[in-house]
This record gives structure tokens, C-alpha cells and sequence, in this order.
């Protein structure tokens, strides 16, 4: 009897519409959520900017070795070079390595930064993680909006990407609040928080659907399109956008 009536309902019932279903498509919460992860590593590079001026009076005073005036020039500047080679770092790699991948990236010279700050027993030291600090934000304030401009819908695009010079608002001050009560070494582990939080988090989201577009990987870009739009899918909007990505393709090779 169960299996007479199980043979009169459709098959296609037991499956869900992409509107129905909320785990194969969210729409602007999954949006709202990737954002709220890669906010963590933008925070990241506000902590970096705010740090010189939130630490350097400490670490002249209570460690263990000293830092001279030159040296003290070279921990503030550091992060400006590192800063260069990781934009332009992420300018070549990201359309081989994908947008997320390289924002992932990003999380482990700002883990290994902050762990040398907060054990450094020598200048150098401190130059390597200033400069690892500078690289990460040079990776990071070039992958993320790109990331996130390519994965929101036009409604939200413009405040989900000006949310980055808050981010770095919010990064320095909390800097310069964490060192008036905690220790260079307290302060950065608790800045680690930040980029395991940024990985952990984003690791679970898609990938860019145009990334997957770019390397011919359509099942994958449609299936990332319909989770970042949910109900506002348009299969017309993704034929677009595949369209006008062979366009550009073609017209690098004519170049």
C-alpha cells in the first residue's frame, strides 16, 4: 500500500526549489555573512596600521631589548613595502588561485605576525612580522572587495564594500584600547582571534561564481550564483554574466 502511494507522487517533489530550499540559497543573508568573515582580516589590517603608535612607547620602555630611533623608523615604515608586493601579489594570483582562496591566504602572515610580535626578543623579528603584517593587508584590501563585489547584488554591492574604511577605523582604535590594558604580548594574541576567525569562518562560503566562470567551471558557478542569490536568482542574469566574461576573455587575446 506505502509503496502504491509512494509510486503516485512525482519525483520531482522530494526535491525543493532553489526558493524553497534555504541551505542551496540564502540570498543576501550568505552575503551578509561572507562580508561579516572577511571584515575580520580588513579589522586585521586596521590593527596593523594603529599598532605603531599604540605599542612603540611600550615596547621602547618594557622589553627586554632595545630599539633605537632608526629601528623604530623601520617597524613604523616596514608594512609600506610589504603592503606593495601584496597588491601586486594578489593582482596576478587571484584569477588563478580564485578570490576567497587568496583572502584565506591572507590569514596565515597575519597569524604568524602577531605571534612574532608577541614573542619577539629581537628588532629584526619585529621587522619580519611588520613586514608580513604589511603583505597581508596589500593581499587582503585587494581580494576582498573584488570578492565581495562579485558575490553581492546591486542592491547591497555599494554598502557591503564600504564597509572596509570602517573596518579599519574600528582596527585602530581597537588597537590603541587594547594596549592601554594589555601587554604587547596579551594584546597580540588576542589579536590572532582575527584571522582564525576569518578563516574558519570563510572557509565554509563559495567561491565567486564569475571566478568559476573565468576558468570554464559552470556547475560550480551556477551553483555558487544561486546560493548568494536565493530567490532573486535569474538564469537570464547568469547567461549575462557568462557572456560578458567570454567577451572580456576574447578581447585579452585579440589585445
Amino acid at each position: 500500500m506505502k509503496l502504491k502511494i509512494l509510486q503516485t507522487i512525482p519525483l520531482q517533489s522530494f526535491y525543493m526549489s532553489t526558493q524553497q530550499c534555504k541551505l542551496t540559497g540564502c540570498g543576501q543573508a550568505i552575503q551578509y555573512v561572507a562580508t561579516f568573515f572577511c571584515s575580520f582580516n580588513v579589522i586585521n589590517s586596521g590593527l596593523e596600521y594603529g599598532w605603531t603608535s599604540a605599542s612603540f612607547p611600550i615596547l621602547m620602555k618594557l622589553r627586554s631589548f632595545e630599539i633605537t630611533s632608526e629601528e623604530g623608523v623601520w617597524i613604523a615604515t616596514l608594512p609600506l613595502p610589504g603592503a606593495i608586493i601584496g597588491s601586486i601579489t594578489n593582482a596576478v594570483t587571484c584569477d588563478i588561485f580564485g578570490r576567497k582562496n587568496m583572502i584565506l591566504f591572507s590569514c596565515l602572515p597575519f597569524t604568524i605576525h602577531w605571534i612574532l610580535l608577541a614573542f619577539a626578543n629581537a628588532a629584526f623579528v619585529v621587522y619580519i612580522a611588520r613586514f608580513l603584517a604589511g603583505f597581508a593587508s596589500g593581499v587582503v584590501l585587494s581580494a576582498i572587495p573584488m570578492y565581495i563585489g562579485e558575490i553581492s547584488n546591486a542592491k547591497i554591492r555599494g554598502m557591503l564594500c564600504g564597509i572596509a574604511p570602517l573596518c579599519i577605523a574600528f582596527g585602530v582604535f581597537l588597537t590603541n584600547l587594547m594596549h592601554l590594558f594589555l601587554s604587547i604580548t596579551a594584546a597580540s594574541l588576542l589579536a590572532l582571534v582575527f584571522p582564525i576567525g576569518c578563516f574558519i569562518g570563510l572557509i565554509f562560503m563559495p567561491e565567486s561564481p564569475y571566478f568559476y566562470l573565468m576558468k570554464n567551471k559552470e556547475e560550480k558557478a551556477l551553483r555558487s550564483m544561486k546560493i548568494f542569490s536565493g530567490s532573486e536568482y535569474s538564469e537570464s542574469d547568469f547567461i549575462r554574466i557568462k557572456t560578458l566574461l567570454k567577451n572580456r576573455i576574447a578581447r585579452k587575446k585579440k589585445a
